[in-house]
């Protein structure tokens, strides 16, 4: 049925466990609780909410609506978080994931001011438009952290390369024209080779590590 599910402990850690079934709309609300994904995939038919505590674990979430939001906490150590529709992303508090992505023809839209970080890789699917709006997106993986079939919309976004072993490619495909990042920082250990055509609208900044650009 299409209702919403309200967690609102506000203490210690409770396990989100749904087995075989899935929720319709999801909310945490429950300020100084922390509610652990970490048992088995966790499915999201409509919408998540992140109000206020953390939503944690180590599993696969996957959210059909497409719109995550809240000024809560997300702090995800493993798994891959999937927007599988058009939505908005993001609150007031930084969000951390494993790996997150973005697949269906739909747009996500970036909102709230809290950075999001991909410790391992951020992949914009084919037909997906990710619109990054003004935040930070932090990409901390090795190997190529970026992989895009979809559509990059910079505007003001800064994205930060962070890895501590640098990166073979900054992304999987070219990041030039309607693709380009607003501002690039490269702010890790070792090497981080572009591996693709990239340009940057604002600025590009190497804080720590080398960046390695191709020959023309």
């Amino acid at each position: 049925n299409n209702r919403k599910v309200t967690f609102t402990a506000t203490s210690g850690t409770k396990t989100i466990t749904s087995g075989s079934s899935q929720f319709y709309n999801l909310e945490i609300n429950g300020s100084g609780g922390t509610f652990q994904v970490s048992s088995n995939a966790l499915t999201v038919a409509n919408d998540l909410t992140v109000n206020a505590g953390t939503l944690s674990g180590t599993q696969d979430i996957t959210v059909n609506g497409g719109d995550v939001s809240g000024d809560g906490t997300i702090d995800l150590t493993g798994g891959t978080f999937t927007l599988d529709g058009a939505g908005n992303f993001g609150g007031a508090t930084a969000w951390t994931f494993n790996n997150v992505s973005l697949t269906g023809t739909a747009t996500t839209t970036a909102t709230g001011a809290g950075g999001i970080t991909a410790t391992s890789g951020l992949t914009i699917g084919s037909g997906h438009i990710l619109d990054a709006a003004s935040k930070t997106w932090t990409l901390s993986g090795s190997g190529t952290p970026l992989t895009r079939t979809g559509t990059l919309t910079a505007n003001a976004s800064t994205f930060t390369y962070t890895s501590g072993s640098g990166v073979s490619a900054l992304s999987s495909a070219a990041m030039t024209g309607s693709n380009a990042y607003y501002n690039v920082i490269v702010n890790g250990t070792g090497t981080f080779t572009a591996g693709v055509a990239v340009t940057a609208k604002n600025n590009l900044t190497v804080t720590s590590g080398t960046l390695a650009l191709a020959a023309n």
